[in-house]
């Protein structure tokens, strides 16, 4: 099966050149999320990390709080 290729991924996202940014310039860079719905049970937060340890996409810690990585690796190619 073949996968499409998504051009801008943050496409419609508010801030769609500072997600880009993060993901293919800045260094490293954390910032607390707010989601929509609100966090699920169990999770006291969620944060955006430009990378994580080996280039994970996510990490739970103990404390239930959640990491997602905006550099990470892809096995398809396609960074989106």
């Amino acid at each position: 099966a073949t996968t499409a290729l998504v051009q801008r991924p943050f496409e419609g996202l508010a801030g769609e050149c500072d997600w880009v940014a993060l993901r293919e310039l800045v260094p490293a860079a954390t910032v607390e999320l707010t989601l929509r719905d609100g966090l699920p049970e169990g999770v006291p937060s969620v944060t955006l990390a430009t990378v994580l340890p080996m280039a994970w996409p996510a990490l739970r810690r103990d404390d239930g709080s959640v990491l997602l990585g905006l550099q990470n690796d892809t096995a398809s190619g396609d960074i989106s």
